[in-house]
């Protein structure tokens, strides 16, 4: 027996799949563990990468399409990595689904940029952070401070 030889029947589980799926789609040891790195790399830094003022996909149709396409492309990387290593049509598949799990990190900043604009064309514009949908702003209600008395004054007098 080789240790340095992992024995086909063994599988990951399944929360491991789309890892193992991408490791085994690199055909080079050192790539695959670049490749590794590269996931939680992304993964770690796809926070900064969200470049939109709206948060929610609710608001954000052109991200929600994507975020579906990545759930689906990490669902089809778990089935790859759950299948045998003998098919040259897996390790092929698992290429292609590889390359769509890295695009996604790719384009979502340009995503956000896009949606900036097609949100804004469209006559609907992304909520203030200082306002709730046309009500008073938390600076009248609370002061720059955070003070009671600016609520009193916010409260007696009438908006506008």
């Amino acid at each position: 027996a080789n240790p340095m030889s992992t024995p086909a029947h063994i599988v990951p589980e399944w929360y491991f799949l789309p890892i193992y799926a991408i490791l085994r789609s690199v055909p080079n040891k050192l790539g695959g563990a670049a490749v590794i790195g590269l996931v939680f790399l992304w993964l770690l830094a796809l926070p900064f990468l969200h470049r939109s003022s709206v948060r929610s996909s609710t608001f954000r149709p052109i991200h929600r399409f994507f975020f579906w396409l990545l759930l689906a492309d990490c669902l089809l990387l778990g089935w790859i990595g759950s299948q045998s290593a003998e098919h040259p049509t897996m390790e092929t598949l698992g290429q292609f689904a590889s390359v769509g799990f890295f695009l996604y990190f790719a384009i979502t900043p340009i995503i956000g940029e896009f949606e900036a604009e097609f949100v804004e064309a469209g006559g609907r514009r992304p909520i203030d952070d200082h306002r709730c949908r046309g009500h008073r702003s938390f600076v009248r209600r609370w002061g720059r401070d955070g003070s009671r008395k600016a609520l009193r004054v916010a409260i007696t007098t009438p908006p506008g």
